[in-house]
């Protein structure tokens, strides 16, 4: 068993975030989950939904280095309900536990690591065009958003409750 320690208002911004990548609808299940990567004093989470991937970065507590996968939706709902100030997860071969206070949840894996979709990064030539205040906040915050295309397209990427139109990526 490995264990994580994360604060908890930080894992509820985190989810907040990675929620723009999660497609309810679909066609392959294993991206209903985040891809988790603990080493260190951090945790990473990864949402996708192969088009757009929300990479995030939280300083955590990690007794030993694990990669696995926790459903999005049981994370934010266990978040929704918590009062605690950490959560603590607990990775198991087949299943994650997630505690908080004397709530404890098991969530197994839906797929395999495998199964997660490697990210595109981009090549060659890469035009970003951002609102200053909005690249301030994704420094802060330690936020990566990446979305892979052939043609400039608006993005739209939600920050906290308000939404901020990005004017076009080119990759």
């Amino acid at each position: 068993m490995k264990k994580i320690t994360v604060k908890t208002d930080l894992l509820k911004k985190s989810v907040q975030k990675l929620g723009a990548a999660i497609n309810q609808k679909t066609t392959v299940p294993v991206l209903l989950n985040l891809l988790c990567r603990a080493a260190d004093d951090s945790i990473t989470f990864t949402a996708s939904d192969t088009e757009m991937t929300v990479i995030d970065k939280l300083e955590a507590t990690v007794e030993e280095p694990a990669d696995f996968l926790v459903s999005f939706h049981v994370l934010q709902s266990l978040l929704s309900v918590c009062k605690e100030d950490t959560i603590e997860l607990q990775v198991y071969k087949t299943l994650v536990k997630i505690t908080s206070g004397k709530d404890v949840f098991d969530c197994k894996y839906k797929g395999k690591l495998e199964e997660f979709p490697a990210i595109k990064m981009p090549t060659g030539k890469t035009e970003l065009l951002f609102e200053k205040e909005f690249i301030s906040n994704l420094v802060e915050d330690k936020s990566i958003v990446l979305s892979v295309s052939d043609e400039p397209k608006e993005i739209v990427m939600s920050e906290g409750y308000k939404f901020l139109k990005l004017k076009r990526l080119v990759v």
